[in-house]
């Protein structure tokens, strides 16, 4: 998960950007995200993103969960790395139908019926 965001002033951001990987991929884009952060602690609260600080990773150990957890291209010098529960509550539209799906019959491990579109 990335999540890009641009200070206006003081505790108020511009746009708040989260990209969730995962097998189909989504982005989404909020407005207004009030963010209340000063050197130890950030704070998101909004209906839709909730985010508090549980731990403050400064130097080589943000370096490590920087390599370890998200693009190795942004490490640089004096990083700081944010840890702690991020809550996303989200709404579809899409509703996708049930595929329907073969299954295959054995008894005593002879099998009566094989299908191949367990990945369908």
């Amino acid at each position: 998960m990335e999540l890009g965001a641009v200070l206006i002033s003081g505790s108020t951001i511009q746009y708040i950007s989260v990209a969730v990987d995962g097998e189909a991929g989504s982005s989404f884009k909020l407005d207004g995200v009030n963010v209340f952060f000063d050197e130890h602690n950030i704070k998101i609260e909004n209906p839709a993103i909730s985010f508090s600080t549980e731990q403050r990773l400064i130097g080589a150990k943000a370096d490590v969960v920087i390599h370890q957890y998200m693009q190795p291209s942004m490490a640089v010098d004096q990083n700081e790395v944010f840890v702690g529960t991020m809550k996303l509550h989200l709404l579809t539209k899409e509703c996708t139908k049930e595929s329907i799906r073969r299954e295959s019959v054995c008894e005593q491990d002879v099998i009566l019926e094989q299908s191949d579109d367990f990945l369908a």
